[in-house]
């Protein structure tokens, strides 16, 4: 019954920040202070910065026919996310919001949520071009298969408190298929 145990499959492959072209607006965007300044206002935060990780800081997610994105929580502090397209049918992101904290992991409350607790599931409803802002350190979240003949692709804007952040080398595996020592 531990959550901790159940296996969840992911389906996905990812552009990495060090193949976004200098040029391209999802890295002007991204590298913008005038955006980092704006999370951090609306996140209450004093100060926020991008990450530096040189492959994760900013990656576009994409979802082909049949992939997904398991259960899980992020590694930092806020993602921004801005959907470049939605897919056919699927892709869905599902989220349970602030289900744990700082001090508790609450392994109970995410049981009853991954078994189909409306009250602890929710929808995010973003379309193309929505800018949406999360808190995926405390949020256990997940994207639904994508169906249908059109993938869905999603830029990930990573911001933490503190400079400096960078991503362990399996979350690099696991969303890019390389590491920084490939």
């Amino acid at each position: 019954g531990d959550p901790r145990r159940r296996r969840f499959r992911t389906r996905m492959g990812g552009i990495g920040y060090d193949l976004l072209p200098e040029p391209s607006p999802t890295r002007a965007l991204y590298e913008w202070p005038a955006l980092t300044r704006f999370v951090a206002a609306l996140t209450g935060e004093a100060e926020l910065h991008t990450c530096a990780d040189p492959l994760a800081s900013c990656v576009i997610s994409v979802l082909e026919p049949g992939g997904m994105h398991a259960w899980h929580y992020d590694q930092n502090d806020f993602v921004v996310s801005l959907l470049l397209q939605s897919a056919a049918r699927g892709g869905e992101f599902e989220y349970a919001p602030n289900i744990r904290s700082e001090e508790d992991e609450n392994y109970e409350g995410v049981r009853r949520m991954l078994d189909g607790d409306p009250g602890l599931r929710k929808t995010g409803a973003i379309t193309p071009g929505c800018l949406a802002l999360f808190r995926g350190r405390r949020s256990l979240h997940h994207v639904t298969e994508v169906e249908g003949t059109r993938p869905r692709l999603i830029a990930l804007f990573s911001y933490d408190k503190k400079p400096g952040m960078m991503f362990r080398p399996e979350v690099h595996l696991r969303a890019l298929g390389r590491t920084l020592a490939e």
